[in-house]
């Protein structure tokens, strides 16, 4: 498959283009698109080699839109529902989307409405929906609370630690915090680092959004933060999400991706905590892995493990993607499509409104 990369920025240029032009994906970097292309082609960083370019889509050949061609928007929300709606008139059928995909509802149900219209395969590049580290972790809390845990050849790479979780203990709050220490503010904070919190809740079973509440507090927001509670029924005290772009001091690291989960138990302190942080060098060489650690206290009886994981949860995304435009069912399966992607995008789209009445007097 030939790909249509719109968008050379930070994601587009330095991270996946240049894992498409190394092939990583098994998919061909065909054309690339950008209004300020000419400049970012000057750039000492630029990655996308002798890939053609072009400064806006109407540029490209009509006849490189046909059944085989994959679209990837790189773009910020605002831009998304025009540059769609401009890539389906063109001809593509085949879409990968940025999260958050929207930052209002309005504009969810244009992309939905222009989709469902016209038979479009869109996919949404959330790589926590695809991540080992999620799976273990909703495995983890599935045994937790004595339900059923579904078989994967995943959660085979670490049946020795769930043979050791303990069963029968209620989840009595969740904490996430995914926060940097100094970010560029190029879209509010709902849709900038929130979006991967709210996956991480969903896909591992802390919530489906459904018959939930967010408590948005005035005093707890500004132009970088984020900070919500999610009032739901999988968790008896709810989730509270903190996103801060610019800690500063308060941070003496690059960034902080961690959940924390209390039971129960017989112990005040977390019980089950994920750390997201994975590093890498310039180099693509793992510096830091993700890790889940694990302990619970029952009386004099303790059980304390940590498990490091490892795995490129971007590639593993975009094998899925692929492997859904191909009609593979598998990629069916587990791709993460639009309509899957719906119920996270609709808690976004309302913590965005809430936000911006809290920081700026906008209406709901």
């Amino acid at each position: 498959m030939k790909v249509l990369l719109i968008g050379a920025g930070r994601y587009g240029n330095g991270l996946v283009g240049r894992k498409y032009r190394e092939k990583e994906f098994g998919a061909e970097l065909g054309y690339v698109v950008d209004p300020k292309i000419d400049e970012i082609k000057a750039r000492e960083d630029y990655r996308l080699g002798s890939t053609p370019t072009y400064r806006n889509l109407e540029e490209i050949p009509k006849e490189s839109f046909d059944k085989n061609l994959v679209a990837e928007i790189a773009l910020i929300p605002n831009h998304i529902v025009d540059v769609y709606a401009r890539l389906i008139n063109l001809g593509a059928r085949k879409v990968i989307l940025p999260k958050p995909v929207a930052q209002d509802f309005d504009s969810f149900e244009k992309i939905k409405e222009i989709s469902d219209k016209n038979n479009v395969q869109t996919a949404v590049a959330s790589n926590w929906h695809y991540s080992k580290i999620t799976e273990f972790l909703r495995a983890i809390l599935d045994k937790t609370k004595g339900e059923e845990v579904s078989d994967s050849d995943i959660l085979d790479e670490y049946k020795h630690k769930l043979k050791t979780v303990k069963e029968g203990f209620e989840i009595e709050k969740v904490e996430i915090e995914y926060n940097k220490k100094e970010e560029v503010l190029t879209i509010d904070p709902p849709s900038q680092e929130l979006p991967h919190a709210l996956q991480i809740a969903y896909s591992c079973g802390l919530t489906d959004f459904e018959n939930s509440n967010f408590i948005v507090d005035k005093d707890k927001q500004t132009e970088s933060r984020v900070h919500v509670k999610v009032e739901t029924p999988h968790v008896k005290d709810g989730i509270e999400i903190n996103s801060d772009l610019n800690m500063g001091e308060r941070l003496n690291k690059r960034r902080e991706r961690i959940v924390r989960i209390y039971l129960n138990d017989d112990d005040p302190e977390a019980d089950i905590v994920a750390d997201y942080d994975a590093q890498f060098d310039q180099h693509g060489n793992c510096l830091k892995k993700p890790k889940i650690s694990y302990k619970i206290t029952k009386g004099d009886e303790q059980t304390i493990w940590s498990e490091e994981i490892t795995e490129d949860n971007m590639n593993t995304m975009y094998e899925k993607i692929f492997s859904y435009f191909r009609g593979e069912n598998k990629g069916i399966k587990e791709a993460l499509t639009l309509e899957k992607y719906e119920p996270i995008s609709r808690a976004i789209c309302t913590i965005q409104e809430l936000w911006a009445k809290c920081t700026r007097g906008e209406k709901e």
